[in-house]
């Protein structure tokens, strides 16, 4: 099978695990492949955390849950310090009954506004490095 966009698979359509899929962003972008393994069968590792915590590159990727009764804050960090590869994503899950803000470090801009917080336990917020110090967080 030769490469497919993500919406165009059918339900008789029968990828090989090697097989690559593709999904087009709708604001414009880059386009984003991967295998059909990768898509569904490996599953992202877990970073526990229960206390204020700065990003770090093994970061890339895995689930960063915070698990704490008081409120914790979730730091991105300046590329000068962590050069995370432009398209990373991370996802950021709270855990506990404290709320998790993700913060922007130094130079650090996250769009569309700095300081988001994750107000629901259970819930996750979800970051795309986007540009050198820019980030995406979608909670």
């Amino acid at each position: 099978m030769s490469d497919q966009k993500l919406t165009a698979l059918s339900a008789n359509t029968a990828p090989a695990a090697a097989d690559l899929i593709y999904s087009v962003p709708s604001g414009g972008g880059a386009d984003y492949k991967v295998t059909i393994q990768a898509a569904v069968a490996t599953p992202p590792a877990v970073n526990q955390q229960t206390a204020d915590y700065t990003l770090a590159l093994t970061d890339g990727g895995k689930v960063v849950e915070v698990s704490h009764a008081s409120g914790k804050t979730i730091t991105i960090p300046p590329n000068g310090t962590i050069a995370f590869p432009i398209g990373t994503v991370i996802e950021v899950c709270r855990m506990g009954a404290g709320s998790v803000t993700i913060a922007q470090g130094s130079g650090v801009t996250i769009y569309p506004s700095n300081n988001q917080t994750v107000s629901a336990q259970y819930k996750s917020a979800f970051l795309r490095k986007q540009d050198t110090n820019v980030w995406i967080v979608n909670v």
